[in-house]
């Protein structure tokens, strides 16, 4: 019996003794945050904070034991070195998330970083690598190295002594099989949320659950279930849209016709002189709506605020408000290919190669995945470029002979942060400048915040110029052009943020500038001759709240396109439209909330 006993001692306690700074390196990166809890909640007790609490002290500790005995039964000073980077990495990545942004490691944030680019990375650097946040966040993880490489170069020097450590064995064993089983019973939330199939079935679970594991290391495991997911849904979205049927062809008896779509980015609506903003930054947007070409809509909604997340959900023909994901419609540029009209797609996000990145799970990847290519696109842009106008110059001034029916989508890089670098630095667009910030919130007395806006402000001129050379070539065409936003942006509008720096819930505020987007139509003089009903249909509408997860439905629309999947309820300029409730998402917590009971609290 003694022996047993001996032998469960040094088997379970022997680990975490003989691997002591890794052990407590682990806790030193995970737990800091948690020391002053126990007396937070001697003087404020709560039993569900409680509870936990005792859940988190638990799946760290099991983590934290897992790995020190993969480290003291593999004896592999190889194994050991990635650990240590594994775990500061981890705990670097969060901190740096939660200094800059208010963001843990979550799904989306993996996706963002799976998608940025060569030059968005380099502007991201040149953004954050050295703001207040982040150098706090380098000296947070400089001085745990520095405990970290003392305690590894003095444990067994001056610390371990065999003798006392077979007394602590005896003393430590209770203790720590109690924790081994309060840890192993805190990952019944982690199984039955990674069990799941489905993205949909995976968020649901989570909000079933009364405690999500909220420590680091069970979040990454959930992200990386939830990319994985992903790649998933993207699989089934391309092959849906490979097998469409039953799409009639435009008939050869209809008169030619453009129809052009621009997404823009990181748009925000309440910077427009359309909408109202003061300074002059959509001077020939506002032209052309005096002239009656152009029709700005007020009620336009986009349900997320990551453009992975809209451009799938703008671009399919599912809809959330019934329930329809993205992945189990088709990709409705397919449908006018079908329809025997040429598409275009001329992207400034363009990042993917398929040669390059096979398994990649990225937004590009589904865009210019080659079975998606092959199905909607008669052409697509080579290269990316560093200005939006060049980029819709490569199309227009190219050797591409358009048809009598065409579909162009232009995806910009907009107002994509950080905006000073999305706009040539010539008089013609240095227009606005810290000067001409006229407002005195406590928070903006700092110029550089005042120059941001003023940068963001003088990209939305650029934006302007841009779909004005877009209106200057198709002027005398038959053409109608569809202006949104992949979703909005906040610049120091009502608070201290800049970049969709969440606040942790939804508010009106941060509905106001981050999903209610700008929106417009502009008809050519021909096009209004031609489709006279259509554009009475256009300009009754502009006050109906629709989301943009039903675009493909006004495009149907214009597009004259006859099949099943258009569905006139779901059309914003249609008589029979009906409205719905429309559902946006918390990236940060997975749960959709209704835009309109927040907007009119």
């Amino acid at each position: 019996m003694q022996k047993t006993v001996s032998f469960f001692t040094k088997f379970i306690v022997s680990p975490i003794l003989e691997q002591f700074p890794f052990f407590f390196s682990f806790l030193l990166l995970f737990g800091g945050s948690l020391i002053g809890v126990p007396i937070s909640l001697l003087l404020n007790y709560d039993p569900t904070w409680a509870l936990g609490f005792a859940k988190l002290v638990g799946s760290l500790f099991i983590y934290d034991y897992i790995l020190t005995c993969i480290i003291y039964y593999t004896k592999s000073k190889t194994v050991k070195i990635c650990l240590y980077i594994l775990i500061i990495f981890i705990y670097g990545l969060n901190s740096f998330l939660e200094q800059n942004f208010n963001y843990s490691i979550t799904p989306n944030v993996l996706l963002l970083v799976l998608e940025t680019n060569g030059r968005e990375a380099s502007e991201f650097i040149d953004l954050f690598a050295f703001s207040k946040a982040s150098l706090t966040t380098y000296g947070k993880v400089i001085i745990r190295i520095i405990i970290i490489v003392t305690l590894e170069l003095t444990y067994f020097r001056y610390i371990y002594h065999r003798d006392s450590c077979r007394k602590l064995k005896s003393i430590l064993i209770l203790p720590v099989i109690l924790l081994l089983i309060w840890g192993f019973s805190t990952f019944g939330p982690l199984i039955r949320i990674c069990r799941h199939n489905t993205l949909d079935n995976l968020f649901q679970q989570q909000t079933m659950e009364l405690f999500l594991p909220s420590d680091p290391i069970s979040s990454t495991i959930m992200s990386l279930r939830s990319i994985y997911l992903i790649g998933n849904e993207m699989k089934n979205a391309v092959e849906i849209t490979k097998n469409i049927k039953d799409i009639a062809p435009i008939s050869d008896k209809t008169d030619s016709l453009n129809i052009i779509l621009v997404i823009g980015e990181s748009f925000n609506k309440w910077h427009s002189e359309i909408y109202g903003y003061h300074h002059s930054t959509t001077p020939y947007l506002n032209q052309e709506a005096q002239k009656g070409n152009l029709f700005a809509f007020n009620n336009a909604v986009c349900p997320f605020c990551l453009t992975s997340h809209s451009v799938k959900n703008i671009l399919s023909c599912n809809s959330i408000s019934d329930g329809e994901a993205w992945s189990q419609a088709p990709f409705f540029p397919a449908i006018f290919k079908a329809a025997q009209y040429n598409v275009y797609f001329w992207s400034n996000q363009k990042t993917y190669q398929s040669d390059a990145f096979p398994t990649t799970i990225s937004l590009n990847s589904y865009l210019f995945d080659k079975d998606i290519s092959h199905s909607s696109y008669t052409a697509i842009n080579d290269s990316t470029f560093r200005y939006d106008d060049e980029l819709v110059s490569s199309l227009l001034n190219s050797s591409q002979q358009f048809s009598d029916h065409n579909l162009i989508i232009f995806h910009l890089m907009g107002q994509h942060f950080d905006a000073k670098e999305r706009f040539p630095h010539n008089k013609e667009f240095l227009r606005y400048t810290a000067d001409s910030i006229q407002r005195n919130e406590d928070y903006l007395q700092d110029i550089e915040k005042k120059q941001c806006i003023a940068d963001y402000d003088n990209a939305i001129i650029y934006n302007d110029y841009v779909i004005k050379h877009i209106i200057d070539f198709f002027q005398h065409k038959n053409t109608v052009i569809v202006f949104l936003t992949d979703h909005g942006e906040e610049v120091y509008d009502y608070k201290d943020g800049i970049h969709r720096h969440y606040e942790g819930h939804m508010t009106k505020g941060w509905i106001k500038h981050v999903h209610n987007i700008p929106f417009f139509i502009w008809c050519s003089d021909k096009y209004i001759n031609n489709h006279q009903t259509t554009v009475n249909s256009i300009r009754n509408a502009i006050d109906r709240p629709f989301m943009t997860d039903n675009l493909c439905q006004l495009m149907f629309h214009l597009g004259e396109i006859k099949s099943d999947y258009y569905i006139t309820e779901r059309d914003p300029i249609s008589d029979q439209f009906k409205p719905r409730k429309r559902l946006i998402e918390d990236l940060h917590n997975n749960k959709k909330y209704d835009y309109d009971e927040i907007w009119l609290k």
